[in-house]
């Protein structure tokens, strides 16, 4: 089993904030919640398969996922599935 220590931390670039930006002008994610665009932004860059949270309110619901999943695809980036960790429990895939 891993632990916290051997996963690593990821550094914010200049392309994560361009492309959360990105996230909230086409308003898939909302202006104040730009913290979670970020996240969804890091996750891209960094090829992860899920971002896992517990946010269904404006991350982990099926307007968002397609709305993300659209706009990777169009930008020839990596589509990423965001889920709760109770989805993930469920499919049986390991996140670690």
């Amino acid at each position: 089993m891993a632990t916290l220590e051997d996963i690593p931390l990821l550094e914010v670039t200049d392309s994560d904030r361009v492309l959360a930006n990105m996230y909230v002008s086409l308003g898939i994610i909302p202006r104040r919640y730009w913290p979670d665009a970020l996240h969804i932004a890091i996750a891209t860059h960094n090829e992860m398969d899920v971002l896992v949270t517990w946010n269904m309110e404006h991350l982990a619901n099926p307007e968002t996922r397609i709305k993300v999943r659209e706009e990777n695809e169009k930008r020839k980036l990596k589509v990423i599935d965001l889920a709760t960790p109770e989805e993930v429990m469920l499919s049986g895939r390991s996140i670690i």
